[in-house]
C-alpha cells in the first residue's frame, strides 16, 4: 500500500498544470467520518470552465493555491499499477486527488462506502458529500 500512495504522489506531484473542466459530479462539500461525527475537509466549486478547491483547517476554509485538473481512469490505474473497470472522475491538485467512483469500490484493504475518496500523502481516506 505504501508503494501504491508514493507512487500517487509522485504522479501528483509531477502532474501538468492545466483547469479541470467541471461536470456537475464533483462539485461539493466533503468530509470525513472522525468517530461518527463528520468533518468538513474539502469544498469544490464551480467557476465556468474550472473548479475552486478550499481545504477545511482550524475552523476556516483557504483556497488550495496549486492547479487544479482532471483525474482520469488512466491516472488511477497508473498509481494501482493494475486495470480498473469501473467508470473514474475526480480532480487533482499537487498535493491531493479527489476521486469518485462507483459505491463500495476497493483496491487491497481500502473500500470506499460512498464512492469518494482523496489520496493524500499518507493514503487514501474515505470522505462523503455533505
Amino acid at each position: 500500500m505504501k508503494k501504491v500512495v508514493w507512487a500517487g504522489l509522485l504522479t501528483l506531484c509531477l502532474a501538468a498544470c492545466n483547469k479541470a473542466a467541471p461536470s456537475g459530479t464533483m462539485t461539493g462539500t466533503y468530509g470525513y467520518d472522525d468517530h461518527g461525527t463528520v468533518t468538513p475537509l474539502l469544498k469544490v466549486e464551480s467557476q465556468g470552465n474550472s473548479y475552486a478547491v478550499s481545504e477545511y483547517a482550524q475552523g476556516k476554509w483557504s483556497p488550495v493555491a496549486s492547479t487544479i485538473k482532471p483525474f482520469t481512469k488512466e491516472d488511477l490505474e497508473q498509481i494501482t499499477k493494475h486495470k480498473i473497470d469501473v467508470p473514474v472522475d475526480g480532480l487533482e491538485t499537487n498535493g491531493f486527488a479527489l476521486v469518485h467512483v462507483p459505491n463500495g469500490w476497493t483496491d487491497g484493504s481500502f473500500a470506499t462506502k460512498t464512492g469518494y475518496f482523496v489520496l493524500m500523502m499518507y493514503g487514501p481516506i474515505d470522505v462523503q458529500k455533505m
